[in-house]
């Protein structure tokens, strides 16, 4: 699952930790350097570990990359600087890049072809946020009464507008290989919809907010409720199913996988936030590496989740949890922040962190496999107390190693 949506918010307004497991010592964080700055940022992974981003070069410009078996590749750019987004598995990368005339314009790029831009629907910005597999883009872009559309793009048909539902601000965050594009409407608050090429773009629900989309179209994100509270939530073919919190009033899911496993973070009854598992309607508190907060950011087919949390001496560090270890902490490059952003289905996970000499660079690690359900692992007394408990932000429950009550 793809993060890019949540990395931002990640390093604004996380603060996370439980703990860290006897069982199994993480291994170290690669760095991946920067392109002759001090600063990169991994956007966006695929299978076979490739990683893209943006880094800054010795000049200060920031430019678009692309990362694989040590050897960081500057992209180039439309003129100005560049910033890669999303990269499929056939190694196509898409982001956006400001031009000679200072515009900035959705581009794909490849190792044949290079930086291509894709235009605009008529108005002077574009910018592309996802590619599948089939080379089907999704984005945002200016039309020429200045108000913003989601696009789909392909080869064949070039940038289309994805049309609208009400309001005059829409944005897409991420297409499946189904086709299937999820974003939101801006219209006062904000609205998740769902789009494709059949049933066109329909609204999810008034005020909500979708962070992720797996192969078999259900959504994950947040609504409102009607009590006012935030509550993190699956949809699923028109059904938009509330997962409940941890204890206190909010929570968010943050990405599912194709078992239909979330990952998300909620408020516990203490304030706390902290990141969860739902599973089958159970939702599992996963603890912290000790401090007061944890978020994850990404889950795998094996029901791996990383994200970052807050350690006991105040610092926020990069974790990995599954259900044999619990969470672990990842460390960092030497200074005292790191988030993992992602992890495929190897296992290798890629994040971020600051180095000991205070710079923020990209990283990328592998870890063990992990086990794919939550509830085998924790049983059934886990099972009966989580009952009728939400994600995102979790009560304080006192857990074992294997992140169970």
């Amino acid at each position: 699952m793809k993060k890019r949506i949540l990395i931002a918010l990640s390093i604004l307004i996380l603060s996370i930790y439980t703990p860290m497991s006897s069982f199994g010592t993480p291994p170290g964080l690669i760095d991946l350097g920067t392109l002759g700055g001090d600063f990169s940022l991994a956007a966006d992974m695929n299978e076979a570990g490739q990683v893209v981003g943006y880094s800054n070069t010795s000049s200060g410009e920031n430019r678009a990359f692309v990362w694989e078996n040590g050897v960081m590749t500057d992209l180039g750019t439309l003129g100005g600087s560049s910033r890669a987004t999303a990269i499929n598995e056939v190694g196509q990368v898409v982001g956006y890049s400001w031009t000679s005339s200072g515009e900035r314009h959705a581009f794909i790029w490849d190792s044949t072809n290079g930086m291509r831009g894709l235009g605009t629907l008529g108005g002077a910005s574009s910018w592309a946020t996802d590619i599948n597999d089939a080379g089907q883009v999704v984005g945002n872009s200016q039309i020429p009464s200045g108000d913003y559309r989601a696009f789909i793009w392909d080869s064949e048909n070039g940038m289309r507008d994805l049309g609208k539902l009400v309001g005059n601000y829409y944005r897409a965050f991420e297409i499946n290989e189904a086709g299937q594009v999820v974003g939101i409407i801006r219209y006062g608050q904000y609205s998740a919809f769902i789009w494709d090429s059949v049933n066109g773009m329909r609204a999810l629900g008034y005020d909500s907010y979708p962070t992720d989309i797996n192969e078999a179209g259900q959504v994950v994100g947040g609504s409102r409720t009607s009590s006012g509270e935030r509550h993190a939530f699956v949809w699923e073919n028109g059904v938009m199913t509330d997962l409940g919190t941890l204890g206190g009033d909010a929570s968010l899911a943050n990405s599912i996988n194709e078992a239909g496993q979330v990952a998300g973070n909620s408020r516990t009854s203490s304030g706390e936030y902290h990141a969860f598992v739902w599973e089958n309607g159970v939702m599992t508190d996963l603890g912290t590496l000790g401090g007061h907060r944890s978020a994850p950011l990404d889950i795998n087919e094996a029901g791996q989740v990383v994200g970052l949390s807050r350690t006991l001496s105040g610092e926020q560090h990069a974790f990995v949890w599954d259900s044999t270890h619990g969470m672990r902490d990842l460390g960092t490059l030497g200074g005292d922040f790191s988030s993992a952003f992602e992890i495929n289905e190897a296992g290798q996970v890629v994040g971020g962190s600051r180095t000991s000499s205070g710079e923020y660079h990209a990283f990328i690690t592998t870890v063990s496999p992990g086990r794919s359900s939550v509830s085998n692992a924790c049983g059934a007394l886990d099972n009966a107390e989580s009952s009728g408990q939400g994600n995102k932000e979790g009560i304080p429950i006192a857990k074992d190693n294997n992140g169970c009550r």
